[in-house]
This record gives C-alpha cells, sequence and structure tokens, in this order.
C-alpha cells in the first residue's frame, strides 16, 4: 500500500489525515477529488476490444471504460482487499483476483461482481481464461486452481507447495505456463494437472512477474531487467537485449499481438516495444517517470498501461503517441487547510497544490 497522501472528500463534508486514505473507487459514500477517476495503484488492465476495457488495483478497485480508455467510471467490486490481476473473454464474461484467495466473476460487464472462494487465504497474482467457462489462477505457495464451469466451481491444482507464482498463461485446454520468484518458469501440457519445471537461464533472485504467449511455441517473460522469450514452448529459453539507458529498470508485465509484436513495461516510465518477436526492443515515452504494473493490448496499435497512483495511459497509434486518462497531482502531500465547509487547499511536493472550491 502507498505511503503517500491522497485526499478523498465526503459528500457531506471534508476529512483532515495525515495517513493514508485508501478507498475503493466509487465506494459507497466517498468520492475521489484528486487524482480523478482515482489514486489507488492499479496492477492490471484486460481489453476485449479497442472500446472496452477495465483495471483493476489496490483497495477494491475496479474501473471500467467504454471508449478505449478516454474516460473510466468505478464499479463495485465488493471487496476492500488489493485486486492485482484481472481478464476478459468477451464484453460479459470477467475475472479479477487478489489477496487473501479472492477471486471475483461477473457476467453482465461488471455491473455486479461475485465472490467465489476457495480454501486459501494465499494472495492471487494471476488469472488466465481461455473462454467463458475454462480458466486458470495461480499465486502464492504453489496455490493453483482451475475451473471449467466459468467460476463456480474451482478445483485445486498442485504445480508445488513452495513455489511463489506471480503470472500464469494458457494458450488452451491443455498447454499453460506459469511464472514466479526465483526465475520459475513451469509449464503444463494436460491443463495443469501435472508441471514441469524449464529451464529459463535467469538467475535465482529474479522474481519473474509476467507471462505472454502469442501460441503454443512463441512465448515471453519478463522480471528484473530480464526479458526471456522461447519458439519451441519452452524447450529452450533465451534472454533478449533492451537499451535502459543507463537506468535502473525493472519490467513487470507483457503481452503480445502475435509472435512478432509486443509490449512490456516497468518502473521509470518503461514502455518497451517490439515489432520481430523481441529481436529488438524499443523504448517509448508516455511522457511521465511512473511506474507501470499492468499491460493490455488488442491489436497492433491500441495498447494500454496501468501503474502507481491509478496511472492510466493509453495509445492508438502502436505507441508514438501515449496519452493520460489521469488528472491532477500525485506527489505527497504535506498541509491541509480548509477556510469553510467547501473551500480548501492542499500543498506538498514539488511545488504541488491542490484547491477544492
Amino acid at each position: 500500500m502507498k505511503t503517500v497522501l491522497r485526499i478523498v472528500l465526503l459528500s457531506c463534508g471534508f476529512l483532515l489525515c495525515t495517513a493514508v486514505v485508501c478507498a475503493p473507487a466509487g465506494a459507497a459514500g466517498w468520492r475521489w477529488q484528486n487524482p480523478l477517476p482515482q489514486g489507488n495503484d492499479l496492477n492490471g488492465v484486460a481489453f476485449v476490444d479497442a472500446q472496452h476495457g477495465w483495471a483493476v488495483g489496490n483497495a477494491g478497485t475496479i474501473l471500467v471504460t467504454r471508449n478505449g480508455g478516454v474516460s473510466w467510471s468505478p464499479q463495485q467490486s465488493g471487496t476492500d482487499g488489493d485486486l492485482l490481476d484481472v481478464t476478459f473473454v468477451d464484453r460479459k464474461h470477467g475475472f479479477a483476483v487478489g489477496e487473501e484467495g479472492t477471486i471475483l466473476i461477473t457476467g453482465n460487464g461488471g455491473i455486479t461482481w461475485r465472490s467465489r472462494g476457495v480454501d486459501t487465504v494465499q494472495d492471487f497474482e494471476g488469472v488466465s481464461f481461455i473462454d467463458a467457462r475454462r480458466g486458470w489462477v495461480a499465486g502464492w505457495y504453489g496455490r493453483m486452481y482451475v475451473t471449467r464451469d466459468g467460476g463456480e466451481h474451482w478445483q485445486r491444482l498442485r504445480p508445488g507447495d513452495r513455489r511463489i507464482l506471480l503470472d500464469v498463461d494458457f494458450v488452451d485446454a491443455r498447454r499453460g505456463w506459469a511464472v514466479g520468484w526465483y526465475g520459475e518458469v513451469i509449464a503444463t501440457t494436460d491443463g495443469g494437472a501435472h508441471w514441469t519445471e524449464q529451464s529459463s537461464g535467469v538467475w535465482d533472485i529474479v522474481q519473474l512477474s509476467g507471462v505472454s504467449f502469442a501460441d503454443a511455441r512463441h512465448g515471453w517473460v519478463v522480471g528484473g531487467d530480464w526479458i526471456i522469450a522461447t519458439t519451441d514452448g519452452g524447450k529452450t529459453w533465451r534472454r533478449q537485449t533492451w537499451s535502459s539507458s543507463g537506468a535502473n529498470h525493472s519490467l513487470y508485465d507483457v503481452v503480445f499481438v502475435d509472435k512478432l509484436r509486443g509490449w512490456a513495461v516497468g518502473n521509470g516510465g518503461l514502455i518497451l516495444r517490439t515489432a520481430d518477436g523481441g529481436g529488438h526492443w524499443h523504448q517509448q515515452n508516455a511522457g511521465v517517470p511512473g511506474t507501470y504494473l499492468g499491460m493490455a493490448c488488442t491489436d497492433t496499435t491500441h495498447a494500454w498501461a496501468v501503474g502507481e497512483a491509478g496511472e492510466l495511459y493509453r495509445t492508438a497509434d502502436g505507441g508514438t503517441h501515449w496519452r493520460t486518462s489521469r488528472t491532477g497531482a500525485t506527489d505527497t502531500l504535506h498541509g491541509l487547510w480548509f477556510s469553510d465547509a467547501l473551500h480548501g487547499w492542499a500543498v506538498g511536493r514539488q511545488s504541488t497544490g491542490v484547491a477544492w472550491e
């Protein structure tokens, strides 16, 4: 949870505080004033086409857009726990996962979300569905489950109780991969009943946090400053190089449209794009040195990145230009003063000033 001050005003007054205010976007009785549409960290994002997408984040935050990310609206998740990943298979059927074994499902585009409990309190970090009925979730200490009825019932899988898994991706009902701590890459060819370890070649200390397969042979994994790729389903993995301009970057997510074109994102405003399967990665500039935690794309031109303090970025031209959907200041605020019930000011780092009337 971020240790910065965020200002959230009650509809009937105002709140003075010197600690974090973390309320879900759209929480009953509260509305975000700065930044907008909200300021909790966003950890995952999913789009089903160039217009319809969802983002999830800390404090149970779920946002939806129906205009390609130009504007976002909150949805009620029913939880105040952190949500760490989300996927949608069409405009109606979606799934979100998070801390303490949270699994949420919707069949109406997020108008309502329902919790489907399983027998664990370990965090779920990744979710992957191949259609509206069949999907997998993965998380800490080998907690992995499969559903074959759209999330109504879940069966536990056992990839290894000591594994801390941070992402999972399936290309069909049989073949999937999961990644995690200590350079872990594991694969299954029978829907998750059995898993085998693949030799990633990554240092043991590296946390692999994102995996994306374009088909059963071509896949990419990111973590730390590493990008590794396979063209044979993971039998062999090779590191791909990219220039960081001397900065200390870490990569958190990766997505591919097909076996040639994809993006990877990380801290320090890092957005990388490739058009040749990772043979060459080129850095793109969104204009703000934020930390991007989640990435989605629907084709070679439309992509979205989300991250800390509610970062929301979009491109409609393959990344030549990136635009933000978030407004307002996000630097740490140290002082707040109201002259009456309606008029107030907040001040903080880097000449930040916010006023309410």
